[in-house]
């Protein structure tokens, strides 16, 4: 989007720098060079070595990855709760029994987004007050922000969609990988081995990473001054005051509540996908658990691939004086229509295997929802992208929460193949329609 607005968009130039203890510094015009060298001298990589911000966006990868597969195991491990081959509730002797009810499931499977709601913006405001690095929950707001502050305007979406491509690996690997360990463990075993990786991770961050470039203790020079340079020529020197959030902007902004309104659509689609997809390809194949482990998460690899993909085109586009706003919205057609089409198609088809090919391609088609969706608030308001995502996810983890909610709801306690494709059908509808809101809300907001 290129119309920016002058409270979200503001340069910084005539205010001071504030440190992420909350004291004013100098004045940016007469100190700039202290404000791009490092605060901290020591032992530094050269030039030749990788990037600093590039091993930041690999640790986000693979923090997208274990969050993902976190909250998604419980849509592989609730088949071993609940379900046998001949599609009947029973006992699994390898772990333990829960005999849930269909409502009971949707409800299990919404439950973990109601707490990223009621999170966000007590989150949004933690991450604008301490920075992403320290307060990495909730997990895009937190990015963001620190994309605000490593990641040069020429690599905005490639960097802006590494939280989608590490959540979106997270479901292949946590359905392929938590298949084998239900056959050859037990579904509690599942939890225990991303909980320790998740413990792993954490410790890598906390020695390795920073807020910014200027705080990190072994980034080259020649990186941040890249880095730094890069930024100011975007958006101002930087150095902003990060406590005063103009909420009336925010909450009045028409690209922010189109954003928002796609995001909900987004979720939506997404979370009844995740959870129903293996569900629905053990009903129809009758296969073992970790095959359907593997066939459930191919389509979300290649999603990732191709949410790479699109991010680098958008970004290449952008730079050779393509119009922000028409890369994003042709992304965001792309990842509406396509899937848009296989919805058509499946509500005239009842052959399996048509049935499965369309739901795989309305899973990988979805990249370019991503590069739209995710890449928006650094557009729009870099000086405040914290919150303005914090406040954009919890719309997407609405749609996310709900999306099971109602579809407990929907399907029978006996779940038949037919009951959840017909689920996945209405909630595919409800998420076009949501995306098709967003141009509307844009359009009427400028």
């Amino acid at each position: 989007m290129e119309e920016k607005s002058p409270i979200l968009y503001q340069t910084h130039v005539q205010q001071e720098a504030y440190d992420w203890d909350g004291k004013p510094s100098v004045d940016l015009m007469q100190q700039r060079k202290k404000l791009i060298r490092p605060v901290t001298n020591g032992l530094r990589l050269p030039s030749y070595c990788c990037t600093i911000r590039y091993f930041m966006y690999v640790m986000v990868v693979f923090c997208g990855i274990i969050i993902m597969a976190t909250k998604n195991n419980l849509s592989m491990t609730i088949i071993s709760m609940t379900y046998r081959p001949d599609g009947h509730l029973a006992k699994d002797s390898k772990g333990y029994y829960l005999n849930w009810t269909a409502k009971q499931q949707g409800l299990a499977l919404s439950s973990i987004y109601f707490g990223q709601i009621a999170f966000q913006l007590p989150g949004g405001w933690l991450v604008a007050r301490f920075g992403g690095w320290k307060i990495l929950a909730p997990f895009h707001a937190a990015v963001n922000d620190l994309w605000s502050r490593w990641t040069p305007p020429s690599e905005i979406t490639r960097f802006a969609v590494a939280p989608m491509i590490g959540e979106t690996v997270g479901v292949f690997i946590s359905m392929y990988i938590s298949g084998y360990i239900m056959f050859y463990f037990s579904w509690p075993t599942v939890y225990y081995v991303f909980g320790a990786t998740g413990i792993i991770w954490s410790l890598t961050w906390c020695l390795f990473l920073a807020n910014s470039p200027r705080k990190h203790s072994f980034i080259s020079y020649q990186e941040i001054d890249y880095i730094q340079t890069s930024i100011e020529d975007k958006q101002g020197i930087l150095g902003f005051a990060p406590y005063k959030i103009p909420w009336g902007s925010i909450l009045g902004s028409g690209p922010v509540w189109a954003i928002a309104t796609a995001s909900f659509g987004l979720g939506w689609l997404y979370s009844v996908l995740i959870s129903y997809l293996p569900m629905l390809l053990y009903l129809i194949l009758k296969k073992e658990i970790y095959s359907i482990g593997l066939l459930s998460s191919i389509p979300f690899v290649l999603q990732a691939i191709l949410t790479l993909v699109f991010g680098t085109v958008a970004d290449v586009l952008i730079q050779k004086d393509f119009s922000t706003t028409i890369v994003r919205r042709s992304f965001l057609f792309l990842g509406s229509m396509v899937p848009a089409g296989c919805l058509m198609l499946l509500s005239f088809t009842a052959d399996q295997g048509m049935i499965i090919v369309c739901l795989y391609i309305i899973v990988i088609i979805e990249a370019g929802m991503h590069c739209a969706i995710m890449a928006n608030p650094l557009d729009i308001a870099p000086a405040h992208v914290g919150i303005v995502t914090a406040f954009v996810c919890i719309f997407f983890n609405l749609g996310s929460a709900f999306s099971p909610l109602v579809a407990g709801f929907i399907a029978d306690p006996e779940t038949s193949s037919i009951n959840i494709l017909k689920l996945i059908l209405a909630e595919q509808l409800i998420a076009f329609t949501s995306r098709l809101c967003r141009p509307i809300i844009n359009k009427r907001s400028k």
